[in-house]
């Protein structure tokens, strides 16, 4: 199937799109006001601090309005430092309409030092804009405020003393976290960055092709077995992943729903979902890479709950590595029926299935994408065609956005082993162009994740450890590729206090691809080298002894790969392409045997125990108990998420359908959600046993042993909804 010729008015039209694009999102890094401003991130305060505001003297906090009315301001006063009982705190508030003057008696402030200025009418302010705190005393001669620094913007003890460089000497609950995207050096270099790569890809763009994509290699019959593989695989993952019960492991899963739950909210307010302030001024971009910026799930989760709308975005997922997968082997040469058992290999092994379990849901764009990501690669050397570069770098920056940032890193390395061979191989520029083509290509597609990604290093290189376990040291690769386990069965990684559940390193597949993978070997084909290369380079970075030797030594690939079993499906993606070839090899061996019996024989085989394991995994997963939630409360319930047992009743799938609500995410690094239940109605704050300090709220549990404490880096990370809000004032309301 050929694609038509393109008219060059409109590639030219195109080219300069991408050109005015590449410099317009270079601008935006450089000037856009909601970034933080440049510096190096600093070590928070772990514990408040007390600031002297003393006679004559105005401390001030520069605040971005997120837009909601400003009916209330609450501060802090240091109680273990004496205080007036005469005299007043007098709090100024500068907007764009106005400046506005208030007054709070010392007397009226409580034993436990909150300080809250209830406004007489709430103050309209425009999103997006700016305006400023000011606080005085002048009738006293000195208080002491608490207060505990925002880390992204101030250096330890810089508020103890005149700040002359910025307005800021506050800290207070109308605080919002902005994360710090790198040095100044950086951002510079991805300043000029974006703009080379917008004229390297546009110049890219100019350049002659014959035709739109080239051949594909795909018959018509072949489109009717891709819709065909395309409605299976979706349905035989919806099929399990919707029915009541099953078990999502809880690592990342919360999480990701509520990155969905945030985005979705903004599409229903008729917002931009990657950049409004109902995703916290592009948190879920910014905040944190792992985030689900944009993908089909935010489509689902607007009809859908966000559990729901996760599950069927990870079925999707499936599908479309299947397809992938079967368009991937076709432009290998491989037959119809050989790429069938390709992509039931890739499709219904252990690998994903064993991820979704385990929870790391992020890996599901690399699933998805992988394939079509080489297969750009493929046709790009075949046809020499740009548009096959721009593919291959749009499904790249696909898995950039969708959430990755383990898995990208070995597909990047494969990505450019094969095209550095290539040009070996061949003794032409051409495949150092493409490799070029698709890093530009990705680069301006994921730019506005690039910098925090490369913040991750520093943000959680000293928190977590890498979890490695090389299975060949272990003896653990005939678990890994031949035997379903439970999702109890753990092994203990050589790095980290915990042992590691079977999720993070199970990628059954059987014995039958194996054997047909290891004839495809020894088959004499074009590509043969190539994808033996890298196959054996796959396996390498998966298999665990690779990093735990050499690459662990490197802090950018330890904390970037961090847990290299993950790229398992990688390798099992080739290890089907090889035993598609291998099948080839059978039925030109065997020609006695009608090549229509042995493909379905091959297939009835895979698809009864490729089958069968995968649904071991998921309905083995779902053995856990439902112990019964707590009823409706007079006080809200948080629950943060952790790591829980499937024995566990807190689990997302089901506090979501018990009636609890995900918080909006603002991309906290690696803090995950805690669920809140919804209140009907206000409830007096004097009915709940709480207690109320500087960095964190403390509400007695009525049905659990201990009071539950939601520290202050927590809770200023999310935004509850409207009707809940955990502020003590003067008429002691909720």
């Amino acid at each position: 199937m050929d694609f038509p010729t393109l008219d060059a008015r409109l590639r030219r039209l195109l080219s300069v799109c991408v050109v005015v694009g590449g410099l317009l999102a270079a601008l935006f890094v450089l000037f856009a006001p909601s970034l933080p401003r440049w510096g190096e991130r600093h070590t928070p305060h772990l514990q408040p601090r007390p600031l002297i505001l003393s006679s004559g003297r105005t401390v001030a906090q520069t605040v971005r309005w997120e837009g909601t009315p400003l009916d209330t301001v609450v501060f802090w006063l240091d109680t273990a430092t004496p205080r007036p009982n005469e005299g007043a705190l007098h709090l100024t508030i500068e907007t764009d309409n106005g400046v506005t003057e208030h007054t709070l008696a010392f007397a009226d402030i409580p034993p436990s030092g909150t300080a809250v200025f209830s406004l007489p009418e709430p103050l309209r302010v425009r999103q997006g804009t700016y305006g400023t705190l000011r606080l005085r005393a002048p009738d006293i001669e000195r208080v002491a405020l608490a207060w505990q620094i925002d880390s992204t913007r101030y250096a330890a003890g810089e508020l103890t003393r005149p700040n002359g460089v910025t307005q800021g000497d506050l800290a207070f609950q109308l605080r919002y976290q902005r994360p710090a995207l790198g040095d100044m050096p950086r951002q510079a270099a991805a300043v000029v960055m974006l703009a080379v790569a917008g004229i390297f890809v546009g110049v890219l763009l100019r350049r002659p092709s014959s035709v739109l994509f080239g051949s594909t290699g795909v018959s018509r019959r072949d489109v009717w077995i891709i819709g065909a593989i395309a409605l299976a695989v979706f349905g035989w993952y919806a099929v399990h992943l919707l029915r009541p019960g099953i078990w999502v492991g809880p690592t990342d899963f919360s999480k990701d729903a509520a990155y969905l739950a945030t985005a979705a909210s903004a599409v229903q307010n008729g917002a931009w979902p990657v950049w409004s302030h109902l995703t916290c001024g592009g948190m879920a971009a910014l905040g944190n890479p792992e985030g689900n910026t944009i993908s089909l799930g935010t489509l689902f989760a607007t009809l859908l709950p966000p559990d729901r709308a996760l599950l069927l975005l990870l079925a999707g997922e499936a599908m479309l590595s299947a397809v992938g997968t079967f368009l991937l082997a076709r432009a290998l040469g491989v037959s119809l029926i050989g790429s069938v058992i390709a992509t039931l290999i890739a499709s219904l092994s252990g690998a994903f299935a064993y991820r979704i379990t385990e929870g790391f849901t992020q890996v599901g764009g690399a699933v998805a994408f992988a394939p079509w990501v080489l297969l750009g690669v493929v046709q790009a050397l075949k046809t020499r065609s740009v548009w096959w570069v721009l593919l291959s770098g749009t499904a790249l920056a696909a898995v950039f956005l969708r959430g990755d940032v383990h898995v990208i890193v070995g597909l990047v390395m494969l990505v450019a082993l094969w095209l550095l061979l290539s040009c070996v191989q061949t003794r032409s520029r051409w495949p150092l162009i493409i490799l070029a083509g698709i890093g530009a290509v990705a680069f301006l597609w994921g730019s506005i994740k690039l910098l925090p990604y490369l913040e991750q290093p520093a943000l959680i290189g000293g928190e977590l450890h890498p979890y490695v376990t090389p299975l060949a040291q272990f003896g653990l690769l005939d678990d890994a590729l031949l035997r379903v386990h439970d999702h109890s069965f753990t092994v203990r990684p050589l790095h980290g206090q915990y042992p590691e559940r079977w999720g993070n390193f199970g990628a059954y597949v059987g014995i039958l691809p194996i054997v047909l993978a290891g004839i495809g070997i020894f088959t004499r084909r074009r590509h043969r080298v190539l994808l033996l290369l890298l196959t054996i380079a796959a396996f390498a970075l998966s298999e665990g002894a690779l990093f735990e030797y050499v690459l662990r030594h490197n802090d950018l690939a330890s904390v970037l790969l961090r847990v290299p079993s993950r790229l398992l499906s990688l390798f099992v993606m080739f290890l089907g392409i090889f035993a598609g070839i291998g099948f080839d090899r059978m039925r030109r061996d065997f020609p006695r045997v009608s090549g229509r019996f042995l493909g379905a024989l091959v297939l009835a085989v895979l698809l009864f125990d490729l089958g069968l394991a995968t649904r071991g995994i998921f309905t083995r997963s779902t053995e856990w108990s439902t112990a019964p939630l707590p009823a409706v409360m007079e006080a809200p319930v948080l629950i943060p998420h952790a790591n829980i047992s499937p024995n566990d009743e807190r689990h997302p799938t089901t506090m979501l359908r018990a009636g609890f609500s995900l918080p909006r995410m603002c991309g906290d690094q690696n803090n995950p959600p805690a669920f809140i239940r919804d209140l009907r109605e206000p409830r007096p704050l004097a009915s709940i046993p709480s207690r109320i300090a500087p960095n964190r709220v403390v509400l007695a549990m009525p049905a659990g042993p201990s009071d539950q404490t939601v520290y202050e880096r927590f809770t200023t990370s999310w935004t509850p909804p409207e009707h809940v809000m955990l502020l003590e004032s003067p008429e002691g309301a909720l």
